[in-house]
């Protein structure tokens, strides 16, 4: 009886052992899953983060090739415009095109064109004058 007591409580002991063995290495398996799972949702989070900026980033290369294409449609509608000013060349005595000339005759332009403005602005106001002088008069 003795025997089999010291028999049961080795046995009780050995199975303890096995367990504390199994309970540590279950702990251990649960650390390094929940270290992969860690590992793998950081990833995840930076696949997720990585799209959310490649989504920005290709929004902001549409926008800058939009911008680049009003820029191109700009400058081609510049060069039109530029081709349909009339150039004038002044030739002097050696025959080479006079720059200055014509920058001068581009600002005597100007001003002209805006001597024109400002008169046309001056006789719409004297015209709008005039008319409401005459709907006071006819009241």
């Amino acid at each position: 009886a003795l025997q089999r007591e010291l028999r049961i409580k080795e046995q009780s002991r050995e199975k303890d052992s096995k367990l504390e063995k199994a309970l540590y290495q279950l702990k251990s398996d649960i650390k390094e899953e929940v270290s992969q799972g860690l590992q793998e949702l950081e990833k995840s989070r930076l696949v997720e983060n990585t799209g959310v900026e490649t989504d920005i980033l290709y929004q902001q290369k549409e926008h800058i090739e939009k911008h680049l294409l009003t820029l191109k449609q700009n400058l081609r509608l510049v060069h039109e415009d530029f081709d349909d000013v009339p150039t004038r060349e002044v030739t002097l005595r050696d025959g080479k095109k006079s720059v200055r000339k014509d920058k001068e005759n581009l600002e005597f332009q100007q001003q002209q064109d805006d001597i024109k403005r400002q008169l046309q602005q001056q006789m719409s106001r004297h015209a709008q004058t005039i008319e409401s002088g005459r709907k006071q008069s006819a009241d």
